[in-house]
């Protein structure tokens, strides 16, 4: 409706005896269509039809029942029906289109005919309007009955809308109506009586529709869960069965007994574990078992205490993070040939110590950000676990990040795309950080490191201060002698101390004033978000620096470390290798612009 459409709109004048007799029965019997929202077409084309003819007053009540029937459901509280669509210039219809007048006149018209859909979108109207209860009271009837005649196992997504809104109209005139308990139990009944298998989704929806509206029976909800779950089970549909098995979980939130929550975190860790064998079947979707496996964590963490079923599961899960690496390095997608980069390695031998270290230093080289958005927008079976929500769990079990799922042909958000490639990132970088373990490993053989000092990169460097040399020199040999927990300990504070000082030194505020007057410095974090970072940096190193430091969907192994939430043996995860050779790399960045 343009602004010109809805001056001309609010001036039409309509009576209930033209309404009824402006042939609106046509528009739904020429029509295989029953839902409202469908039909506004058809209204509007009859219309222009009819003032064709010179039948002005049929033609008008028609545009009215038009704009009436072009709006939509949303599914929200705070605003049940809005436009179908909405341009520059023109929109569907909005309840304030209409004058007092029209709307009364509508609503005694709904009144009159037994079109449920009609009369259920002019009685919603009309309430939204005004707050008439009995507008209410004849939209929920309406909806309900609509529900009840259409809604069947095979198909049923918009009449859960209808009954959702038939609910919230209920529960609005009385939560003890019998008319409000009569909705409730109607949707209890398809709980009870709908098999999950054939109604694939329906009883999952239904019990989440009562739980929105905080009401119905929780006894009835948690049965009819199990036997869903059971169901999919047994059907092989092992997605569906976690999904119905956390939702009794949820059901059964903290009033549940020990021996229920256990019976359900066991049919849980099952259903995922079963899904991550299948997968780990698969060569190249160990991506997906991953997925699964943080689930059953996930769940684990919900019940807590249950020590050793979580130290299983985070074993099976480093077990798959291992054959994802070393699928990782099959992946021509996201590497040269892996054979050219071990034959460069193993030529160290032919090299000097110079030069095997500005070899290391090239692992530390960022993934280019096209090639982390090609693959955080791919949908191919190799990132199939993209379907799905990810959970990213740290070396304790907790869950640190969580990355929204994405279906087939659905386009992700900027966030969603930002998480997924911080995560591909990551993966990139614990791969390299494999290959420079073999690198350091290779140098190892040929140099007694004891001899060897990194005075020819740190003196004179732009990211090492001249007081802080013996930190870095101290650090480098450590991670030379495979000592990372002294080398991270060391490096990270250092390279966070020498990003903020190259900031500073470049006229960039990296302080600010607190609200008692005293001074504080940026953290990492916050400097790595400021727009200066970016452009002293570069979009692909910043990114990369953001990744493996600060970013809870990547390696975040500066707060990882210091919060303590690593153990000894993580320290020796090629994540690490990894840090060692993309401090090297900065180093070297840093040397080449000082000559």
């Amino acid at each position: 409706m343009t602004k010109r459409m809805k001056k001309h709109f609010n001036e039409i004048t309509i009576s209930v005896e033209n309404l009824l007799s402006c042939g609106w029965e046509d528009v739904f019997a020429q029509s295989s269509k029953w839902e409202i929202d469908k039909l506004y077409a058809e209204f509007n084309k009859k219309s222009r039809e009819l003032s064709e003819k010179g039948e002005v007053v049929q033609a008008e009540c028609l545009a009215v029942l038009g704009h009436v029937a072009s709006m939509f459901l949303t599914g929200k509280r705070n605003k049940p029906l809005d436009p179908i669509w909405q341009f520059k210039d023109s929109r569907g219809g909005e309840i304030d289109d209409y004058t007092d007048n029209q709307a009364e006149i509508l609503f005694e018209f709904a009144q009159k005919i037994d079109n449920l859909e009609l009369v259920a979108r002019i009685a919603d109207i009309y309430f939204l309007r005004i707050s008439d209860h009995r507008a209410a009271a004849l939209a929920a009837q309406s909806y309900l009955n609509i529900a009840k005649e259409h809604l069947t196992e095979e198909s049923w997504v918009n009449e859960v809308q209808r009954l959702s809104r038939a609910i919230t109209l209920n529960l609005f005139l009385g939560k003890k109506r019998k008319e409000t308990l009569d909705c409730i139990n109607y949707v209890q009944e398809m709980i009870i009586s709908s098999s999950s298998v054939k109604g694939q989704g329906l009883v999952l929806v239904l019990i989440q529709l009562l739980r929105d509206h905080k009401v119905g029976d929780q006894g009835i909800m948690v049965e009819a869960s199990l036997r869903c779950g059971d169901e999919q089970f047994a059907s092989g549909d092992l997605p569906s069965a976690f999904d119905y098995y956390m939702c009794a979980f949820d059901i059964v939130g903290a009033s549940g007994t020990k021996d229920q929550k256990d019976v359900l975190l066991e049919k849980m860790v099952q259903s995922c574990l079963k899904i991550a064998e299948f997968f780990h079947r698969t060569e190249y979707n160990s991506g997906a078992a991953i997925v699964w496996i943080e689930r059953a964590i996930a769940a684990v963490n919900r019940v807590g205490k249950n020590k050793e079923l979580k130290a299983k599961l985070i074993n099976e899960l480093k077990s798959a993070q291992k054959k994802s690496s070393s699928n990782m390095q099959k992946s021509e997608m996201a590497f040269k040939i892996e054979g050219e980069l071990k034959a460069k390695l193993d030529n160290i031998e032919n090299l000097s110590f110079e030069e095997s270290i500005q070899l290391i230093a090239e692992l530390g080289v960022p993934t280019p950000l096209s090639t982390l958005k090609e693959l955080a927008e791919s949908q191919d079976e190799i990132r199939l676990a993209n379907i799905f929500d990810r959970r990213l769990i740290g070396e304790d079990g907790r869950t640190e990040a969580i990355i929204p799922g994405q279906l087939p042909g659905e386009e992700g958000n900027d966030e969603s795309i930002r998480l997924r490639m911080l995560a591909i990132s990551s993966e990139h970088q614990a791969y390299k950080g494999f290959c420079a373990k073999y690198g350091l490993h290779k140098l190892s053989e040929k140099f007694d490191l004891a001899e060897y000092s990194f005075d020819w990169l740190l003196d004179g460097n732009l990211l090492v201060q001249d007081a802080r040399v013996e930190l870095w020199e101290k650090a480098l040999k450590a991670g030379l002698q495979s000592d990372f927990i002294m080398f991270a300990h060391i490096i990270i504070p250092q390279l966070e101390h020498s990003i903020r000082e190259y900031v500073a030194s470049q006229g960039h505020v990296v302080t600010y004033v607190k609200p008692n007057g005293t001074e504080d410095v940026y953290l990492l974090h916050d400097l790595m978000a400021r727009p200066e970072f970016l452009d002293l940096f570069g979009q692909e190193l910043a990114f990369d620096l953001r990744s493996l430091l600060v970013e809870r969907a990547g390696s975040n192994l500066r707060n990882d470390v210091s919060h303590g939430l690593v153990s000894a043996r993580y320290f020796n995860s090629p994540s690490f290798f990894y840090l060692y050779s993309a401090t090297l790399h900065l180093l070297i960045i840093a040397k080449r612009v000082v000559e």
